[in-house]
This record gives structure tokens, C-alpha cells and sequence, in this order.
């Protein structure tokens, strides 16, 4: 017959062996992802609204036709952006660093020709485009000419600049080129900016 004692001790140990409880229906849906995309209040852009709650802090990387650029979800894992539209039925996918991704579509307005500016090789803190709109931290679009000047640090002096030039119309055509700029010599290049004229 089995002593108590050894009956008790098995009740004791019991509860280190529950088994794991799986989220529930609520808490996944709380971990997804929401990714809504419409036009803008403004003609030609898009506004986009992403809203991961499990991924706070995290870097999301958003793709539209030629475009893609990145930019950090905040604290409660919103990301709200307004980009050119590039194509008249307007794709937008965005991905997170664990694979998650999500797609969403719209037809977009058509508005006035834009151009945007996507440095390859350096910080698009470098750059100065009056009355330009930034694009996450990539880049830089706006409408008609404008200067662009372009400040010559440490890293970049005696070298070439190198950057994309997307021009995209009222009908949503675009054109892309890049962009070449032989930068001042290192000897010479403290203080200074170049200065280019692009768009219009």
C-alpha cells in the first residue's frame, strides 16, 4: 500500500507540469497587422497608416513601384507616411524585420508633376530642399524646380555623389535616372555645399 507521504508529494509537484496555454483569439488579433492606404487630402499623394502593436520601436520598410524607403514604427507600434503616388492603382506593401508583412491598394488622384531625390551613398541629413517634403529617412520629393544643396562632410569629400532622380507626372509616368556629383576635395571641402537645380 502507498504511503501518504508519497501521494502528498506528487500533488505538490503537479503544477510545474501544466502544460502551455495558447494566446488567445483576441491576443492574436491584437499582434497583427493593419496596413491601410487611400489618397491624400492633396492630389498625386498617398497617405499610409500602419499599425503593428507587437512591433513597437521596430524599422518598417515600405515598397510603392520604384519607391522603397524606411522609417521606425512608434512606442504603440503606429507608422503614419504620405508619399507621391507613382502608379494611377497604387500598391503599397509593407514588411517588418520578422517577415511580417502586409499589402494594401488604392486608386490614387492624379496631381502635379513631382520629382524625388533618393541619395544613395549619403545621409539625407546632408541635403537642404526648400519647401520639400522628406520620405522616411530616404529622401526628399517636391514640385517644380527647386535648389538643392548638398553639404560636403568628412566621408563624402573627394568622391562621388550618388543618388536616384525620380520624376513622376500628372498622368503617374515615371522616369528614373541617377544621379552623379564629383564632390570637392578633402583638402578644400570643409564648409562647403554644392548646389544643384533639379526638377521642374
Amino acid at each position: 500500500m502507498m504511503r501518504a507521504g508519497v501521494v502528498l508529494a506528487v500533488m505538490l509537484t503537479a503544477p510545474a507540469a501544466l502544460p502551455w496555454v495558447a494566446p488567445s483569439a483576441a491576443q492574436a488579433r491584437d499582434c497583427g497587422v493593419d496596413l491601410t492606404v487611400q489618397p491624400a487630402a492633396t492630389a498625386g499623394l498617398l497617405d499610409i497608416t500602419l499599425d503593428a502593436p507587437c512591433a513597437p520601436g521596430q524599422m518598417a520598410t515600405i515598397f510603392h513601384d520604384a519607391l522603397s524607403f524606411q522609417s521606425v514604427l512608434d512606442n504603440e507600434g503606429h507608422l503614419g507616411a504620405q508619399i507621391p503616388a507613382l502608379a494611377r492603382e497604387a500598391l503599397v506593401m509593407v514588411s517588418l524585420p520578422d517577415g511580417t508583412s502586409a499589402l494594401a491598394q488604392t486608386s490614387a488622384d492624379s496631381g502635379p508633376p513631382l520629382t524625388l531625390l533618393l541619395p544613395e551613398n549619403a545621409a539625407a541629413s546632408l541635403f537642404s530642399i526648400p519647401e520639400s517634403t522628406p520620405i522616411g529617412q530616404a529622401g526628399f520629393y517636391w514640385s517644380g524646380a527647386q535648389p538643392v544643396q548638398i553639404r560636403v562632410d568628412d566621408a563624402l569629400c573627394g568622391q562621388e555623389l550618388l543618388a536616384s532622380v525620380l520624376s513622376v507626372d500628372g498622368d503617374h509616368q515615371t522616369t528614373l535616372r541617377p544621379l552623379q556629383v564629383a564632390l570637392p576635395a578633402c583638402d578644400a571641402a570643409e564648409g562647403l555645399t554644392v548646389s544643384l537645380s533639379l526638377g521642374g
